[in-house]
């Protein structure tokens, strides 16, 4: 329903609709995006649980990719941006069919009356403060976010494959530190590159490195914290990771500028 709401943005007095529509956008995903973290261990069980991110993760940037290639497609050839946000609404419909059929309710048992809003955000906060392993990812993926914000990294798609090979042979914590090492070596890399296609194959390798941290990160958090409050902490770090993300871009022009 949002996304349609840029078929009514036809004018430059109207732009400013853009950045409330894409506020909006966001905070949905707030409550989406932890909302699949939790449900999925309910689905797969904790034994695929680190496959399951792996393919769940690689296929996000595949059609993440296809995608954009598409809307670039129909902005060239068709007549109006029109048929580009029905086609994007369209594929959120369908999503929801799909998840709509999924039988199990992923809802933990002894779940407690739902509190208010910033009850359950302190919730998820005190649960990782408890946790060494859930702090130590938390702040892991906030720096690395802090040093990632402004490079877009178009290369991921293999690194999907590679968490599914390393999968079998490593542990989540180990794909952990070993990606957030290469992150750091490949990013601080750049900054002695002297060609473009230099800086091209080093975000291969950057891409590469993120893909096995998001996914050990992710099977973590998830193995780690009680069906009731995995929710709420996926909230909490989705939260932190986009303020990191967000100082990371404003710092950036600034350095840029």
């Amino acid at each position: 329903m949002l996304v349609l709401g840029f078929l009514f943005v036809r004018s430059p007095d109207l732009v400013p609709a853009i950045y409330v529509i894409a506020f909006l956008q966001a905070a949905v995903g707030t409550v989406d995006n932890p909302g699949r973290a939790a449900y999925l261990p309910a689905i797969v069980g904790t034994d695929r649980l680190l496959a399951a991110n792996s393919v769940s993760q690689t296929s996000r940037i595949i059609f993440n990719l296809l995608g954009t290639a598409a809307a670039g497609i129909l902005a060239a050839t068709a007549d109006t941006l029109a048929a580009a946000f029905v086609l994007d609404s369209a594929t959120f419909l369908a999503s929801f069919l799909l998840i709509s059929r999924i039988r199990t309710d992923g809802r933990p048992q002894g779940e407690e009356t739902p509190s208010r809003v910033w009850a359950e955000v302190k919730a998820g906060f005190s649960v990782m403060a408890s946790s060494r392993p859930l702090r130590a990812i938390l702040i892991s993926l906030s720096v690395t976010m802090l040093g990632l914000g402004a490079v877009n990294v178009l290369f991921m798609v293999v690194s999907g494959t590679l968490v599914a090979v390393l999968a079998a042979r490593l542990r989540s914590s180990t794909l952990v530190w070993r990606g957030l090492v290469g992150v750091g070596l490949f990013v601080g890399a750049i900054s002695s590159a002297h060609a473009v296609w230099h800086v091209m194959i080093l975000l291969v390798f950057v891409g590469l490195s993120v893909g096995p941290v998001q996914a050990g990160a992710n099977t973590l958090s998830q193995t780690l914290v009680a069906d009731r409050m995995r929710g709420r902490v996926g909230g909490a770090i989705t939260t932190l990771i986009s303020a990191a993300n967000v100082v990371s871009m404003g710092l950036a022009g600034l350095a840029a500028a």
